[in-house]
């Protein structure tokens, strides 16, 4: 399996069988979110290319009477898309016409339906389906380099493929391939000579990935279009791997229970963390918690009475109301303060009790260096350098998601 959290996605599209209806789709091989957060789908099976507005029950014709295979965009953000045949089309939404722009680079494709992706520096990958390798075409150049796969039979090992159908590539030169005959996506560093499994979900008929502009991965299968958060996903990936790598140095007793100590503390501390971020924002947009706000807000009941006494006058009226409400949002943001505070002493104990555990595990390695091997302490850190990182993006995401339902306040 891959990662353990990277095989449950959000159905987009179709889903609903098979068919030529427009709420259907039948094989498709591709998809590119715009920016106006619309689903561009090669519906191949149907020779169309669907646009899918958000939240829509169905599809869009754009295109007829085409075989689409794979969609993306050049470094100007322009759609194009490939066909059966390799060609390489631009599409022109608002004369909704195309214009043929090339065959695969060099003019020698290989003779399959391949996936194509045209990076911003011109190079154009391809999945090599039959030969079960990806090649990249070097503008200027005729040849092909090979740099992943190639081997002449396909493997479930992590230096081969098995009948590839779609690769992308990111901002670094990481290679994400969907592995078709393996029925998984492969994430491939440049320059290695083996990939890592990303997820393993049983795809009906793995077909096609791409990337938003997010960093969320879509992938197509025969029916439908999944997503999922890339950057998580390899995460927890990247730990697991650790997680076992640790396991198979075989550490004694002693050292698994101070691993998992240093961890454990490493955890808690980020969890604090997320919570301190979480203060400060709230903080910094006058947002308050839920509970917090409406336990306050009772003290309001008291006011409402006092208020409510026929022998204050408007003005004396006016000015307790605004007296009481003053005091009320200070004392709110004085606990939020205080609160604050409290997470920092307890950041400073946490970073306390993790340096003395370092400091028992370096003891252990110099007295006991077969034993207390530095290879296992430099797993052991490694891992927690790791949960660190992934820790810190779940925390990014939820700063961007999580005040939706916040009550803001008014400070007037």
């Amino acid at each position: 399996m891959g990662s353990p959290n990277a095989t449950q996605g959000e159905l987009l599209a179709g889903g609903r069988g098979a068919g030529l209806a427009r709420e259907q789709l039948n094989n498709p091989t591709s998809v590119l979110l715009t920016t106006t957060n619309d689903l561009i789908i090669c519906d191949e099976g149907n020779k169309r290319i669907q646009r899918w507005s958000q939240n829509a029950n169905y599809g869009e014709t754009v295109i007829s009477n085409i075989a689409c295979y794979k969609l993306f965009t050049d470094q100007n953000g322009e759609i194009l898309f490939s066909t059966d045949k390799n060609e390489i089309f631009k599409w022109f939404p608002v004369e909704n016409r195309t214009e043929l722009l090339m065959k695969a680079a060099g003019g020698k494709p290989p003779k399959t339906k391949s996936n194509m992706f045209l990076s911003r520096n011109g190079n154009l990958y391809v999945a090599d389906t039959p030969n079960n390798r990806i090649l990249k075409y070097t503008p200027g150049l005729d040849d092909a380099n090979v740099i992943a796969g190639g081997q002449a039979w396909a493997s479930s090992d992590l230096g081969h493929l098995n009948q590839p159908t779609s690769v992308i590539v990111d901002s670094k030169g990481t290679l994400y391939i969907m592995d078709a005959g393996n029925k998984r996506i492969v994430r491939w560093t440049a320059g290695d000579t083996k990939g890592s499994i990303l997820t393993s979900k049983n795809f009906d008929v793995p077909r096609v990935i791409h990337f938003d502009r997010n960093g969320n991965l879509y992938a197509m299968d025969g029916i439908s279009v999944t997503r999922y958060d890339i950057d998580t996903s390899a995460c927890y990936w990247n730990d697991h791997q650790l997680l076992m790598k640790f396991y198979e140095l075989q550490p004694n007793e002693e050292l698994i229970n101070l691993a998992q100590h240093i961890w454990q503390i490493t955890a808690d501390e980020q969890k604090t963390k997320e919570q301190e971020a979480i203060l400060r924002q709230r903080l910094y947009l006058k947002r308050l918690p839920a509970k917090t706000d409406q336990m306050i807000n009772q003290l309001l009941d008291d006011n409402r009475t006092t208020l409510s006494n026929p022998f204050l006058d408007p003005d004396q009226r006016a000015s307790f109301a605004s007296r009481c409400s003053k005091t009320i949002i200070q004392c709110k943001f004085n606990l939020m303060l205080t609160e604050l505070d409290e997470f920092a002493i307890v950041k400073h104990r946490y970073d306390l009790t993790l340096n003395n555990l370092k400091e028992k595990l370096l003891n252990l390695n110099k007295q006991y260096p077969h034993i207390y091997t530095s290879l296992l302490l430099n797993v052991i850190e490694e891992r927690r350098q790791a949960m660190i990182q992934r820790f810190i993006r779940i925390r990014q995401h939820k700063l961007k998601t999580f005040f939706d339902q916040a009550p803001a306040v008014d400070n007037n």
